[in-house]
């Protein structure tokens, strides 16, 4: 794997992290989109590591 989905599965679980436990959190369109492709990818990515595709 390289470094960016490193840099994305940590932005992911900040993200989760505030949506858990801060107090007033909320996730936006404007910043969510833009995760839905690189997230898709590196899901890919994955399955083909482990052999599912």
């Amino acid at each position: 794997m390289n470094k960016a989905y490193g840099r994305l599965l940590t932005e992911l679980y900040d993200w989760r992290q505030k949506g858990d436990y801060d107090n007033i959190f909320d996730f936006d369109a404007k910043s969510v989109i833009p995760l839905f492709e690189p997230v898709y990818e590196m899901i890919q990515r994955i399955e083909e590591e482990i052999g599912i595709l």
